[in-house]
């Protein structure tokens, strides 16, 4: 078995052994793992900001009014409650039947009748308490015409209602709005 010599022969190099300098290594950037990271970051701040503020701008000098959860309203004693469905027009908590959307806007009856009842709330409302302002809460299907919602808030505006307001709701869930 030959023997393995570790020895290296230095004499075969022209000497003796000749220090190198040190070579300087080129280090680049390795900006992949940055890149991760930023990204993640990135996500994450769009993921979690919220943009809701931003979605209306406003224009100077206009005031947009507030809004107050239904309940409030009709606790209060101020409102009087009327509910347009594409079949029938309810008033007031009792659900009163006044008719259908077009019954209220032929018959001459229907809306006197309506009209009646609204101005008696309304003044029910002011000699219960003579500071409040009565308050028409108008809640209707999405498929009711624009003409209908019109008429009501001129009937409305016609029974001595100082504020008039629409119910919307949060999602898509009907039972929020209806109680059904």
């Amino acid at each position: 078995m030959k023997k393995i010599s570790y020895k290296v022969n230095r004499a075969a190099s022209g000497g003796p052994r000749k220090a190198r300098g040190k070579i300087q290594k080129v280090r680049s950037l390795n900006i992949t793992s940055l890149i991760d990271i930023l990204t993640i970051l990135l996500v994450f701040l769009i993921k979690n900001v919220s943009l809701d503020a931003e979605r209306l701008t406003v224009p100077d000098q206009m005031a947009l009014p507030s809004s107050i959860v239904a309940e409030e309203l009709e606790k209060s004693g101020r409102s009087v409650v009327l509910k347009v469905f594409t079949d029938q027009i309810l008033l007031g908590s009792e659900n009163m039947y006044v008719g259908t959307p077009d019954d209220f806007m032929t018959d001459t009856d229907v809306r006197n009748q309506l009209l009646q009842f609204m101005r008696e709330q309304s003044a029910q409302i002011v000699a219960q308490n003579p500071d409040s302002l009565p308050l028409l809460l108008i809640q209707a299907d999405e498929t009711i015409q624009c003409r209908y919602i019109t008429d009501i808030v001129a009937l409305g505006a016609d029974a001595d209602f100082a504020n008039i307001y629409f119910s919307t709701v949060r999602g898509d869930d009907p039972q929020l709005l209806y109680g059904s």
